[in-house]
Formats: structure tokens, sequence, C-alpha cells
């Protein structure tokens, strides 16, 4: 994010992930909470991970915190962060 907040987003916005493999989301933003948060029914929001992959939700991180998340599924994985979704800041993992 920008310093301010103005501005937000997941870099990189797409990810290529062999399921397995654990995914780190830290929070570099200076000024903002941020989540990852699977778009997935138990989230409230329409399935967009493969059916039978586990949906996460990392809760709020404060700046230099972070969340891992292991992918066990292949497929395509849609999510969002909670407080700025309406900013779109939003993610795809492959």
């Amino acid at each position: 994010a920008t310093p301010n907040g103005f501005a937000v987003w997941f870099d990189p916005i797409g990810l290529l992930v062999r399921p397995g493999s654990p995914i780190r989301w830290p929070n570099a933003a200076p000024g903002n909470s941020h989540t990852t948060t699977a778009c997935h029914p138990a989230n409230g929001k329409p399935l967009r991970i493969p059916e039978g992959a586990e949906p996460w939700d990392s809760g709020y991180l404060l700046p230099g915190q972070a969340f891992e998340f292991t992918l066990t599924v292949a497929g395509v994985y849609d999510y969002f962060c909670r407080p700025h979704e309406h900013a779109g800041m939003v993610g795809r993992i492959l």
C-alpha cells in the first residue's frame, strides 16, 4: 500500500504455485492492516477455489505480520483483503 493508504494491492496479483508449497503473505504496508481471505462460502463469498480445498482467512495482519498457508488441491484460487476488496485488493493463485 502507499504510505497514506490511498492505494492497496497484492504483489504479485497472480501467482503460480505447485500444490504442497507453502505461500506466505507478509503485510509490508506501513500503516494498514490487511487480510488474505479465500473466496469461499465459509468466508461469506461464492466458491472460487477448487472443490474440496480448505478455505483460509488470515484475520487482520498488522504491518510487519505475515500469514502462511499451504494449498493441497490443484486449481484456481481467488482471494481478497476484507477491508480493501472494494478498492480492488484481490489476487489469484493458479
